[in-house]
């Protein structure tokens, strides 16, 4: 499980993975953009970009005048697949040792990848770092800033927090490439793709760390917690607890309550409950 990493004083080399489909809004994958490449204190040397089925032309035209000034690579999908195997095809594309998750809606603080790289540079074998979001709304007249959400900082931190839920924010990561394709890359898991590479990854041996930081704003709307419901998503949470069970980073002691409490928000409570419940007591 060793890395490679820059010499002393010298950057983290790294690529940033953007993840694209029909629904996103040219105007926040600008700003997604903008603030991962131009406001950052350390920039990405390159950009991944998977178009997972059709986009909008105006979101074409961002990325065709972000390729202007900026090293692109293009992944095209005839369909979309969802998110697991298109970040597994920007892992697969990537040339880099680490890759950064720049999601379409969100924005990255610009202290980002400097913090991200403090720790890469500290603990080269660690195969995930993350940090805290900071939730945000827009709408046409207002943006609305809500809750910091920090995550465990330590290696035996995060195994003790993945017991009950994800440690990592999977928005606001970077990603070691050779790490991610020895536990076999993203693999299909509904809505919970990230959470199920952590565990293989923290049952397979490797260290997670996350940055004490806010690296990003986080965007938030109704929708988010509506497609964190249905008896879908509790039925595939559920068996993810139990993968979990099996692969000795969790116990019977957290996952009986875990489940109850995961049926109770997921398929019971009405959204606005349910919101309530993952901003102040899942999240």
């Amino acid at each position: 499980m060793n890395a490679t990493v820059a010499p002393e004083g010298h950057p983290v080399k790294f690529a940033a993975m953007l993840c694209l489909y029909i629904n996103n809004d040219h105007l926040e994958v600008e700003a997604a953009l903008k603030s991962a490449f131009h406001n950052q204190s350390l920039k990405p040397d390159h950009l991944i970009a998977v178009f997972d089925g059709p986009v909008h032309p105006e979101v074409a035209r961002v990325i065709d005048d972000f390729e202007k000034e900026h090293s692109v690579t293009r992944v095209y999908h005839d369909a979309c697949k969802g998110h697991g195997p298109s970040r597994s095809a920007a892992i697969d594309a990537c040339e880099h040792d680490w890759i950064a998750i720049v999601d379409a809606d969100d924005v990255s603080k610009p202290h980002r990848f400097e913090a991200t790289c403090s720790i890469i540079k500290q603990y080269p074998d660690t195969a995930v770092v993350g940090g805290g979001i900071t939730e945000f709304n827009t709408t046409e007249t207002l943006t609305s800033f809500g809750k910091t959400k920090s995550y465990p900082e330590s290696p035996a931190d995060v195994r003790r927090y993945l017991k009950a839920r994800s440690p990592i924010a999977q928005p606001a990561s970077m990603l070691r490439v050779e790490a991610i394709k020895a536990v076999g890359n993203y693999m299909p898991w509904f809505n919970n793709e990230d959470y199920h590479l952590w565990i293989r990854l923290v049952s397979s041996g490797y260290e997670l760390r996350n940055s004490p930081h806010s690296l990003i704003w986080f965007r938030t709307n109704p929708a988010l917690f509506m497609r964190r419901g249905g008896w879908r998503y509790w039925l595939n949470e559920t068996k993810l607890q139990f993968y979990s069970l099996r692969s000795g980073t969790t116990s019977l002691r957290y996952v009986v309550p875990g489940v109850a409490l995961r049926f109770v928000i997921q398929v019971m409570s009405p959204n606005k409950i349910r919101k309530y419940f993952y901003e102040n007591i899942l999240r």
